[in-house]
């Protein structure tokens, strides 16, 4: 998250109070490049859908940094902001995470380190979509994910592969100096 996240200005909580008052409680509003957010309550919103949920690099204000000021902004007319997710888009693309396979895990078949995790939606999590051709995030290869998280977005947990990687390059430094 960026650290310096300016402060909403006058305009910036007229502005929030004037559009968020008059949505009725279930209304919809949009907020580009962030996602859908839900009237909720009388003075709650909920963050319902994302848009664009893998962090993007060079970039300077990020969709979370975004929505943090929206909570920095609704905190500053007394309301609150939920994060309920219920889908997610990574650049165009609807992140596919079926309800049956939340809790499932699996390694990679070439034994490179690398654990994938089917886990549900969740603001701030960065998800990787396993390819046609099941090949795995970390060591590249191809047939090394389990068939049935082809076409599935997984959260990988690359440190296995980075302690492999890490034993990897110290080995051929070693190699290099004898």
């Amino acid at each position: 998250m960026q650290e310096n996240i300016p402060l909403p200005t006058n305009e910036d909580v007229e502005w929030a109070y004037l559009l968020w008052n008059s949505m009725t409680i279930g209304g919809l509003w949009t907020l580009p490049n962030v996602g859908i957010y839900e009237r909720t309550g009388e003075q709650e919103l909920t963050l319902i859908e994302i848009h664009y949920s893998k962090p993007l690099r060079d970039v300077i204000s990020s969709p979370f940094d975004q929505h943090h000021w929206i909570m920095i902004l609704a905190d500053s007319i007394n309301w609150k902001i939920e994060e309920k997710v219920k889908r997610a888009y990574d650049h165009d693309l609807e992140i596919n995470i079926p309800d049956d396979l939340i809790g499932d895990v699996s390694i990679c078949k070439s034994k490179c380190g690398a654990m994938f995790r089917v886990e549900p939606l969740a603001s701030g999590t960065k998800y990787s979509l396993i390819d046609e051709a099941t090949t795995c995030p970390c060591c590249g290869k191809k047939g090394s994910v389990e068939d049935e998280l082809k076409g599935i977005h997984v959260v990988v947990d690359d440190a296995g592969w980075l302690l492999k990687e890490s034993r990897l390059q110290l080995k051929k430094i070693i190699d290099e100096e004898e």
